[in-house]
């Protein structure tokens, strides 16, 4: 259940981070739906692991898996490349 609730954590700021765009202008935070898709997910998770150690395990995974398909291939992974790459460049690397 830890896992759970460090991950459901990791993602609600996943979710808020991938939102923002302060350089952009816009300051704002995502829809109520992602929130609402991560609250019941994770509810749904959590619901799953109080089943047993390997449905608690399976809980566990799916969280996890979620948690980095999110962050690599959400808005915020695009935000976290961009950011990369100005800092590389930035710091003297070539572009």
């Amino acid at each position: 259940m830890k896992t759970l609730a460090a991950s459901f954590m990791a993602m609600l700021f996943v979710d808020t981070i991938g939102a923002l765009d302060p350089f952009g202008g816009k300051v704002y935070l995502p829809s109520p739906r992602v929130y609402l898709a991560t609250f019941l997910l994770w509810g749904i998770l959590g619901l799953v692991a109080l089943f047993g150690a390997g449905p608690k395990r399976l809980a566990r995974g799916a969280a996890l898996l979620t948690l980095v398909s999110a962050a690599v291939l959400g808005p915020f992974g695009r935000k976290a490349v961009t950011f990369l790459d100005a800092s590389s460049t930035f710091l003297g690397g070539t572009k």
